[in-house]
């Protein structure tokens, strides 16, 4: 997928943007709190419905505003289409997505035209990022390679409340067990997708995962499906009947997997560097465009916000080279040009600056 036009209104300090970016390479340069961010951050909230900043969606409305909008024309490879896609949100709270003119009917049908990735400074990595983050990694793989992983996981999420609600009701087993039978059988669909992800993921992340390794040992990834080791997942959601009652909630299920990531088969979040760590989140993030390459046919869409401040220049400049190889569509932030050096000549670019969000087409 690729953004052909980009118009952003009312975002932050983006009063009145309008951009077309280039296929392959966009560059924003500025000044800090020019905008720079501010426009890579409306992109995601396009493709995500959600901000990668806050958790407060009326703080990124221009003060003064009374709603932002961000629109864009996105061509999709795989079958030769365009399509404008749009979101809407009201500083009263009222979210308005768009496909084809036409209202979405979830947020999944506009995530599913823009696969995105985001590495900054801000967001959370795999490993400190907590398991969280983690499932949203496994998820995202998952929802963009399995078609039949979003209506189980509705599904799935539906037994869940039912079940969460009579644990918190304190109502009898009998009607809190009436719901683990969907739970199960969804349940156990949506851990044998999520696992079945990561084992394909692996051979796409060993060749970036060797690249990094000159500093750090062998990474090994475990998968985790949210109930103990050596017990199947009924006999998990007997057993903690009585814990569940207890605290209001289903302790045991795919809500509760998790990523184990080793080096040199121990807990990487313990002995790597804060840089190591750094470079493993970008290897990891990059085999999952890889994979997503291969498997349907999409090219993803990589937002890189200071990625100097990431990252040091030798896998800054490999990051980009190999992101360009899979055909991604790039945009890029930093306070100076010098990433275009480490760029072919040939590729398709376009290097924008931005002052008071105000952006100029400098190439």
């Amino acid at each position: 997928m690729s953004l052909q036009k980009l118009v952003i209104d009312n975002f932050r300090n983006l009063e009145h943007v309008r951009l077309e970016p280039a296929l392959h390479l966009n560059l924003v340069t500025g000044a800090n709190a020019s905008g720079k961010t501010s426009l890579l951050e409306a992109i995601h909230y396009l493709a995500m419905a959600r901000s990668f900043r806050t958790n407060k969606p009326s703080s990124i409305i221009r003060y003064g505003a009374t709603s932002l909008q961000v629109v864009a024309t996105v061509h999709r490879e795989t079958t030769d289409t365009t399509t404008h896609i749009g979101i809407e949100r009201q500083r009263s709270g009222d979210l308005t997505l768009r496909v084809g003119g036409q209202d979405a009917r979830s947020r999944a049908e506009i995530i599913e035209w823009l696969p995105i990735q985001i590495i900054a400074a801000g967001v959370p990595a795999l490993l400190e990022g907590g398991p969280n983050e983690r499932r949203r990694f496994n998820d995202w793989g998952v929802f963009h390679v399995e078609h039949r992983f979003m209506e189980t996981w509705r599904h799935y999420r539906k037994a869940l409340q039912q079940r969460n609600r009579a644990l918190r009701e304190g109502l009898s087993e009998q009607l809190i067990t009436a719901w683990d039978d969907e739970l199960l059988r969804y349940g156990k669909q949506l851990i044998q997708m999520k696992s079945d992800y990561i084992q394909s993921l692996l051979p796409f992340a060993e060749p970036y995962l060797a690249t990094e390794a000159h500093d750090f040992g062998p990474i090994e990834i475990e998968f985790r499906p949210g109930h103990p080791r050596g017990q199947e997942l009924e006999e998990a959601l007997t057993q903690s009947l009585n814990w569940d009652r207890e605290h209001g909630y289903t302790h045991y299920g795919p809500h509760r997997s998790d990523l184990v990531i080793k080096s040199d088969s121990k807990p990487a979040v313990e002995i790597l560097s804060r840089g190591q760590q750094k470079h493993l989140n970008s290897a990891l993030k990059l085999a999952q465009v890889h994979h997503l390459r291969v498997t349907t046919g999409k090219h993803c869409i990589v937002l890189l916000d200071d990625i100097t401040a990431e990252l040091d220049q030798a896998h800054t400049a490999s990051l980009l080279q190999d992101l360009l190889q899979l055909q991604t569509q790039l945009f890029v932030t930093s306070l100076d040009e010098s990433i275009m050096d480490h760029v072919p000549r040939d590729v398709d670019r376009r290097l924008f600056h931005v002052e008071h969000g105000r952006f100029e087409a400098v190439i």
